[in-house]
């Protein structure tokens, strides 16, 4: 759907095991010449171990390619058997015709086999996929296989490929056989930030892409921290930002984007409104709806998003060459709506603002306003703290005036506080001056500002390092974790609190060079970016 509008001959974000497609990370690549130095030297027992969605499988692949032409390769992925089902599979890929019903003699013509390839100079590899399904019943079925052997070599390379549950397994003293027949122990570890943008750079280049980078530093940040650097997870979230992007006509995939995609794929929500929500059949007509139809697609993996759906609308209705009109009208409907119920719900929070601020108990809320004596002008909005009595002192029964209030001129900005009578001072009686009820509420209201203020330390500040960010290209953009300033230009120093940052320097004539930083409290750190013309390759 979308790949000739992005110029791609080829689905680079599918979820079949293409070797082809196969990024070597620095653990793929030990893993994979591991796994190979391994059947070279006839080591007979192999394991691999890795997360769901790390690429075993096609790595697995690319193994099996490699040994095309010099070895006699078996691939068994049927796990969920007993051991009579395994050996069953494993004569079957062999094309080696026996008695299914006869253990025995199942193991004589596999022995006989196995000497047959052995004298014509080819291993036998039998690789079992997804390993941690297997009884223990049928791993002591494996392990005795390795049991076919000459006095100088094994005639039988086996790997065992699976979840963590198989290091589980193997662990298990029961098993202890086993575990010391596998010589070597692979892992593959997630993506890191680096490699997870060389992965969707690697994919698109191999699937005909040739233009500028497609996924802004931005998206590529996002993308890596939503799939926790698992390459399933990172096909899944850029299959459907490309849907996304090509159903609202972007030619470069922004953190918008990817944001979108990312709230479309969360399935929590999801649950928690489909358990509120009671389930209901939906008529003929609903059922053919886009939204429906979008579901249904969600479902089996190939559609999800809001972009999608958006596409799926636009595709029914061209089929059924009816305008549009009638679905933006009931559109522009509920947006009205949810803008007059929004609109309302502020006027009457507006209301009961000024309601409070105007009432005896919102008093305490808000300062009033002094008035002055004589022009009968308001003063300024923010008198300074009148200072209160001190313990034993009688309270003058001035109200507060402002300085102008004789002359007939408005009151100063900024009135100063009145001083309170002295230790042992009466307290002096002025004559009645007009005044409001609001401007003698302000003074002790005031003065318990300023006693609370008064009391308060200052903060103190937060511990901050330094970023130094250079690079070959003046005037490049600075990335911090996703962040841009329209300052933040090569070279340049950032003051940032502690912690670990995701730095990316981006230019639009140069590739996207990107770099994990751990700044510390009072510390400076300097990183220096290369970036290579478009025509290059990423490569730090």
């Amino acid at each position: 759907m979308f790949l000739n509008y992005y110029g791609l001959r080829e689905q680079p974000f599918g979820v079949s095991p293409n070797p082809r497609f196969l990024y070597l990370s620095a653990t793929h690549r030990e893993a994979l010449a591991s796994l190979y130095y391994a059947i070279e030297a006839g080591r007979g027992f192999v394991a691999l171990i890795a997360l769901p969605g790390m690429g075993k499988t096609t790595l697995l692949y690319k193994l099996l390619e490699r040994l095309e032409g010099s070895a006699r390769t078996v691939f068994l992925f049927q796990t969920q058997c007993d051991s009579r089902e395994f050996m069953r599979y494993l004569l079957a890929d062999l094309d080696i015709e026996a008695d299914q019903n006869d253990v025995v003699a199942m193991h004589r013509r596999l022995n006989e086999a196995l000497v047959a390839e052995s004298r014509a100079g080819r291993k036998v590899v039998v690789v079992v996929d997804e390993a941690q399904g297997l009884s223990e019943s049928v791993l002591e079925t494996v392990r005795l296989l390795s049991n076919f052997e000459t006095p100088s070599a094994k005639l039988m390379q086996i790997v065992l490929a699976g979840q963590p549950q198989l290091a589980e397994k193997l662990a298990r003293p029961e098993l202890a056989q086993l575990r010391q027949r596998v010589s070597i122990l692979s892992r593959i570890d997630p993506l890191n930030l680096v490699e997870t943008a060389a992965y969707i750079e690697h994919r698109l280049q191999v699937a005909g892409y040739g233009g500028d980078p497609l996924f802004t530093p931005n998206a590529l940040g996002l993308v890596a921290e939503h799939s926790n650097g698992i390459p399933r997870n990172i096909n899944t979230i850029c299959f459907n930002a490309l849907g996304t992007g090509y159903a609202l006509g972007k030619k470069r995939i922004d953190a918008a984007v990817i944001r979108e995609v990312v709230a479309d794929l969360e399935v929590k929500p999801l649950a928690a409104d489909q358990a509120k929500v009671p389930v209901q059949v939906a008529t003929t007509a609903a059922a053919q709806s886009p939204d429906v139809l979008a579901l249904r697609g969600f479902e089996r993996g190939d559609v999800g998003g809001r972009g999608f759906r958006r596409q799926l609308q636009l595709d029914q209705e061209r089929k059924q060459h009816r305008p549009r009109g009638e679905d933006q009208r009931h559109g522009m409907g509920r947006k009205a709506l949810r803008t007059t119920v929004a609109a309302a719900a502020a006027l009457v929070m507006i209301s009961a603002w000024f309601w409070v601020g105007r009432t005896r108990w919102g008093r305490g809320l808000r300062l009033p306003e002094p008035v002055s004596a004589s022009s009968g002008e308001r003063a300024t909005d923010t008198p300074k703290a009148i200072d209160s009595p001190k313990s034993g002192e009688a309270e003058s029964a001035q109200p507060p005036q402002p300085s102008t209030a004789l002359s007939g001129e408005s009151a100063t900005d900024t009135p100063k506080a009145i001083d309170s009578p002295k230790s042992g001072e009466a307290a002096s009686v002025q004559p009645a001056q007009p005044s409001t009820r609001g401007a003698r509420a302000a003074a002790p209201v005031a003065s318990r500002a300023a006693r609370s203020f008064r009391a308060s330390p200052l903060r103190k500040s937060a511990p901050v390092g330094t970023l130094n960010v250079v690079a070959n290209v003046g005037g490049a953009k600075i990335i911090v974790n996703g962040e841009i300033h329209d300052d933040w230009l090569t070279p340049r120093a950032i003051t940032l609190p502690p912690g670990k940052y995701r730095v990316a320097v981006a230019s639009d004539s140069h590739q996207t060079w990107l770099q994990e930083v751990n700044v510390t409290a009072g510390g400076e750190q300097t990183v220096s970016a290369q970036l290579l013309p478009l025509s290059g390759a990423v490569v730090h």
